[in-house]
């Protein structure tokens, strides 16, 4: 009796809300793990900390910043495989044909620099019509931009010696977190306003139009 192969691309599509409301929970466990390391350190200034304390906090920064990674790892994937599938169903809807394959919508989406720019170009080409989908599309881009900027200002910082470096680091960290969970909170907004749901998953009556490739353009 043969055995039937998972389709990963579709479980991984169908889960693409579940892993972007836990990358939003987990790093806004990280802002808060963040603000109280930085506590513990403006308090530790004039008396000492229980070490134990100290122990407790890392763990937290720890646990919730890789939590917050891992799961930001898992809905990248699960969106690119939502982006094929949502843009599958729209153009044979529509009856026409995708223009971009497959490859080029997985190079876009995850090649560093590029993945920047294109995403936000392949969901345009799928609601280019739709005024409020548009602008929630370019608040997410916008966000997204802004977040992957940042990433790469909080390495640079991590680079400073010093105690204020290091102080000034942590509530750095504490914002990155902040916007990561709010990308991801603006992602899931993108998801459903293309699915025709509301942000909690029920069922909204939209109608999506295919855009024109020279209205892009334009």
């Amino acid at each position: 009796m043969p055995v039937s192969r998972r389709n990963w691309p579709k479980l991984f599509a169908d889960r693409v809300a579940l892993f972007l409301a836990l990358t939003a929970i987990f790093f806004g466990l990280a802002v808060l793990a963040e603000l109280a390391r930085y506590g513990i350190l403006v308090y530790n200034r004039t008396r000492l900390i229980d070490p134990a304390v100290l122990a407790l906090s890392d763990s937290a920064v720890f646990f919730s910043q890789v939590g917050g990674t891992l799961f930001a790892l898992l809905s990248g994937i699960s969106a690119v495989c939502w982006l094929l599938r949502i843009r599958r169903r729209a153009f044979t809807n529509s009856k026409q044909s995708d223009p971009r394959s497959t490859g080029e919508v997985i190079v876009g989406c995850a090649v560093p620099g590029l993945n920047l720019v294109m995403p936000g170009v392949f969901l345009l080409e799928v609601i280019r019509r739709d005024p409020r989908a548009v602008t929630l599309v370019r608040a997410w881009w916008s966000l997204w931009v802004f977040g992957a900027v940042l990433v790469l200002f909080n390495w640079f910082w991590r680079s400073r010696p010093g105690l204020q470096a290091m102080a000034d680091g942590v509530l750095l960290s504490a914002f990155t977190a902040l916007v990561a969970s709010a990308t991801a909170v603006a992602t899931l907004m993108v998801v459903r306003r293309l699915e025709g749901r509301t942000l909690r998953g029920s069922k909204a009556v939209t109608r999506w139009v295919i855009a024109d490739r020279e209205a892009l353009t334009s």
